[in-house]
């Protein structure tokens, strides 16, 4: 027991200090405040009918991202994967697709706050067969 005494005792203005100082650190590495970044991603097409072409437009999205700023400050767009299924279509002409955060793949602890724009104009067409 009178270890434990001493331990508690002697050069406590040293150990108050590290306490301190620990303290401090776990509140800097604690409170990363989250921060937003708007990152232009490329649309990804799945499932495109065979024998078709497509052209979109846009070509590309953006998207505002919020995020712990320790992770947001490593990301880069191809973090990041926006996809659209065009299985079921198979019909020529122009279609619309209407975009959600359900069709955005972000990484884990990163929420999709807004996507730009909300709809792709989405242009198949059939290709001819040359014989």
């Amino acid at each position: 027991m009178n270890w434990l005494t001493r331990w508690f005792t002697e050069e406590i203005g040293l150990k108050l200090i590290s306490f301190a100082l620990a303290g401090v650190i776990w509140t800097v590495l604690a409170t990363d405040k989250p921060t937003e970044i708007l990152f232009k991603v490329p649309l990804e097409f799945q499932n495109v009918p065979a024998g078709a072409s497509l052209s979109a437009e846009p070509a590309a999205v953006e998207l505002r991202v919020r995020g712990p700023h320790s992770i947001m400050r490593k990301m880069e767009p191809s973090g990041f994967a926006v996809a659209i299924d065009l299985g079921g279509t198979n019909n020529p002409g122009e279609l619309n697709y209407p975009l959600t955060a359900k069709d955005v793949e972000a990484p884990l602890g990163l929420e999709v706050v807004e996507i730009r724009p909300l709809r792709v104009r989405v242009h198949l067409k059939e290709l001819q067969e040359n014989f």
